[in-house]
């Protein structure tokens, strides 16, 4: 695996060993590089061992060395998935100046509901970039921790500051508030979630669905229809050529947070489109508007199955997935694989 993909930490929690985290590498490796932090203090009887401050502090210890020796030495700036004492955890590293992380996932927390980011992070107020806490009302393991005086942030979600929370439901969708913010300020986003505190684990669907995009910096709301339209379409092509033109020119007029050139959205077609037009152009060939538009339809036919390639592939056993398909699945990795085919056959 390619050491220049961007690094995703991951922090279990208490009585574990995080299973979990290799389950959830096996969905993001293909596009990202995976590194749990493992700390051993919590393994077992980790509810009574927890309020022992010498095993919390050694726990920290442990893991603020490997982060030392693995992040901070190399220079890059990873995301960060955490769960449950791994948030807290989490949190102390943010607090030391130096440390810097991008998006971060936090699921079922036991940190105070009124953490105050603003003043915990004031020695490293560039800590973070985005956090989503996922948290729920089914959570018991956090809702017998609030009643033992301890926090509940992975419950009903972190509170303060007010300025930068934004509760966005049940959904992750694009937030107004990230547009209000200038481009050094955090932002923290609450999301309601149905699970148990070992729930968010059960499965890769979540991680594929939810997560995934989110690193990618993409609302997974949006990613979401963008998959589900790709697998239409290549069923529609199978069985139902009649209905396939109308979905076609909708797929082609459709603007996604990935059709970007600059802050304007453009539409798939006239992205791709614009695409080429460069491409033509760093190579010295003519990019005449005839020329163009057939390259561009033709691109935009093949995307769709792209996809629907990329995702039976990640079906296949870790093992014998060929990751230059998976990766597509990345929107903008099948934009470029469908236009260097649509060139082959042009």
């Amino acid at each position: 695996m390619s050491s220049s993909r961007p690094v995703i930490v991951t922090l279990h929690g208490i009585n574990s060993v995080g299973a979990w985290q290799a389950q959830v590498a096996s969905v993001l490796e293909p596009h990202f590089r995976c590194i749990p932090l493992p700390y051993p203090q919590f393994r077992r009887l980790g509810w009574l061992k927890i309020f022992i401050p010498r095993l919390r502090s050694e726990a920290f210890k442990t893991v603020a060395e490997q982060f030392s020796e693995q992040i901070v030495n190399s220079g890059v700036r990873p995301h960060l998935i955490a769960h449950s004492f791994g948030t807290w955890i989490a949190a102390q590293l943010m607090i030391r100046p130096g440390n810097l992380f991008d998006r971060v996932v936090f699921a079922g927390s036991p940190l105070p509901a009124h953490f105050d980011w603003a003043e915990e992070l004031k020695e490293n107020p560039r800590a973070l970039y985005d956090l989503t806490n996922e948290r729920s009302l089914r959570d018991g393991v956090i809702s017998l921790a609030s009643r033992l005086g301890r926090g509940r942030a992975g419950r009903i979600g972190f509170k303060r500051p007010p300025e930068l929370i934004h509760e966005t439901g049940a959904l992750r969708d694009a937030c107004h508030l990230c547009r209000s913010l200038g481009p050094s300020e955090f932002r923290i986003h609450n999301v309601h979630r149905k699970f148990k505190h070992s729930g968010w684990f059960v499965g890769k669907g979540h991680s594929a669905n939810l997560w995934l995009p989110y690193f990618w910096g993409f609302p997974p709301e949006e990613y979401a229809e963008f998959i589900e339209t790709c697998l239409r379409l290549v069923r529609m092509e199978e069985c139902d050529e009649l209905n396939l033109a109308v979905e076609e020119e909708a797929f082609h007029a459709r603007g996604w947070s990935w059709t970007r050139r600059g802050r304007d959205v453009m539409s798939l077609g006239d992205y791709v489109a614009g695409t080429i037009v460069y491409s033509l152009k760093r190579q010295k060939r003519s990019a005449d508007p005839a020329s163009v538009a057939i390259i561009s339809d033709r691109a935009v036919r093949l995307i769709w199955g792209i996809i629907g390639e990329a995702i039976e592939e990640r079906r296949k056993p870790a093992a014998e997935q060929r990751e230059d398909i998976v990766r597509r699945l990345h929107p903008q990795f099948a934009i470029t694989a469908a236009i260097d085919a649509a060139f082959r056959r042009s």
